[in-house]
């Protein structure tokens, strides 16, 4: 038995319709989709980068205990799991966050790995002088762009991306090890995230690009300008069919060596991106819209022989280490809230950012829970790791420590606690304020219903609010939810006590 789980990261889960609806564009993931089941209702859980990749190493949730951060002792690692039972994994990547100080302990859970180099705002290579770089509007990370533009320098081809060295990585542990049997191969690119930066043989098969535009970023574009607007799109656009391309690479192999008698596939991404939608460009900073949170996942299970068909279950990216566990007959962790998807349908999925939104959805409504008071808490960071994003923890905060004692998400093991650390901005949740959608009526989330609010003297929210409402309570209960969250949500439990 062998798995290859392909991860992508930001690939929208209408991927096909952004591009037109062409198919031609995308032959590959047709390919891909009639040799498997496409799960439609699959959803993100804690977001961004690495809070999802914690998720796909433990099957839990962490978005309500900390942010962005390593695995933790107390985390069981997919991975690592299945090294533990005999079979051989192996990791190639090119995101880079795995060796930043937020993203460490992560690769090491492997057999064996390989890292791919220059993307994004790697520190790769080293030029201390000047780089030629377009204008940037509203430039939120000058030094990260310019290690762009100096790796760009040393990417001059297709075949020098980070994508095209992400899959020949992929392909030569598959051409070395295709007659073998028990092993797990994680295939992950960080195209197509932002910047969109694409290739002209791929480039010219979309509307010829603006001359001189940094529009590939996405969040940087200018605003208003519908035909600029409209070239980041198709920037995002060519990476899709970019990645259409190495994933032909990989059916291929699938083809020539025969592997789907014995092989699963598992494609899916951390989370998706706006583009433009809502008024909005990218992530982090808006409510989680579905272009955000509902993400792919195709899944070729060779026990059942299922493929070309939709199955419209309830599933979630914590599901997704459970599923792979199980094709190797892995017992599951006792506290993995993870199921296979071929079990079927959860009651309910939670997603979100840690110190923002706390939202849940049954499939057909979602709710985005805003916080309740303008100060955001109360809210802490309970680790033992102590490092976020590029940074470790500043020596302040760790001043502020308290030790607590142990929870059932932690195996009992007393974790220490400090104020919140690197929250998203919360000032968007302000903005929207509580958020309700019906998306069988409206699957574009562009008219929300009425959801009670703190100065309605009537006091009075409606029946779908009050189910959303006990379906998160819940969801976050099962999930082991620190007590402050539901105090800063406002929610109010059966008991008759807040948080």
């Amino acid at each position: 038995m062998k798995a290859i789980l392909v991860l992508m990261d930001t690939f929208r889960y209408d991927a096909l319709e952004l591009c037109g609806g062409n198919a031609d564009l995308l032959p590959n993931f047709k390919r891909l989709k009639d040799h498997c089941v496409n799960y439609t209702c699959h959803y993100a859980g804690s977001l961004p980068c690495m809070p999802a990749r914690r998720e796909l190493h433990t099957g839990r949730y962490n978005f309500m205990h900390r942010g962005w951060g390593p695995l933790e002792p107390q985390d069981d690692s997919m991975p690592e799991l299945l090294k533990g039972n005999g079979i051989y994994t192996h990791l190639v990547s090119d995101h880079y966050h795995y060796w930043d100080d937020g993203g460490a302990t992560y690769h090491t859970r492997y057999s064996s790995w390989e890292c791919v180099r220059g993307h994004e705002s790697d520190p790769w290579k080293g030029l201390v002088g000047p780089v030629e770089m377009p204008e940037i509007h509203a430039p939120w990370n000058p030094e990260g762009i310019r290690k762009n533009y100096v790796n760009r320098k040393y990417m001059p081809e297709y075949k020098d991306s980070t994508l095209a060295r992400t899959f020949d990585l992929g392909m030569d542990f598959i051409d070395a090890n295709h007659s073998e049997d028990s092993w797990f191969l994680q295939i992950e690119s960080f195209t197509p995230h932002e910047p969109f930066v694409n290739y002209p043989q791929y480039r010219r098969l979309l509307p010829d690009p603006l001359v001189g535009q940094a529009s590939e970023w996405g969040t940087l574009t200018s605003k208003g300008d519908p035909l600029r607007e409209e070239d980041t799109r198709n920037d995002y656009r060519t990476l899709l069919v970019e990645c259409d391309h190495e994933m032909g690479r990989l059916l291929d192999r699938m083809d020539r060596y025969d592997l789907w008698k014995d092989t699963m596939i598992v494609f899916t991404s951390d989370h998706g991106t706006l583009l433009g939608e809502h008024g909005e460009w990218n992530k982090n900073r808006q409510p989680l819209f579905q272009e955000v949170v509902h993400t792919p996942l195709l899944v070729w299970d060779p026990r059942d022989g299922r493929k070309g068909v939709e199955d419209a279950s309830l599933n979630r990216m914590i599901d997704v280490p459970a599923t792979i566990l199980d094709y190797f007959n892995v017992s599951l962790p006792e506290n993995m809230l993870g199921q296979p998807v071929r079990k079927g349908s959860c009651e309910g999925a939670l997603f979100g950012y840690y110190g923002s939104y706390v939202c849940c959805t049954d499939g057909r409504y979602v709710y985005m829970r805003s916080a309740a008071n303008p100060d955001n808490k109360p809210l802490y960071t309970y680790f033992l790791m102590p490092t976020e994003l590029f940074h470790r923890f500043p020596a302040e905060k760790l001043q502020q420590l308290e030790l607590v004692p142990g929870r059932p998400s932690t195996k009992g093991i007393p974790v220490l606690r400090t104020e919140g650390l690197l929250t998203m901005p919360p000032d968007f949740m302000y903005r929207y304020g509580t958020l309700l959608y019906d998306l069988f009526e409206d699957p574009k989330e562009e008219r929300p219903l009425p959801v009670w609010k703190k100065d309605d003297v009537s006091g009075s929210c409606t029946i779908i609010e009050k189910r959303m409402e006990a379906l998160l309570i819940k969801l976050m209960e099962e999930a082991d939810a620190p007590e402050e969250q539901f105090e800063r949500l406002g929610l109010v439990r059966e008991t008759g006590e807040q948080g």
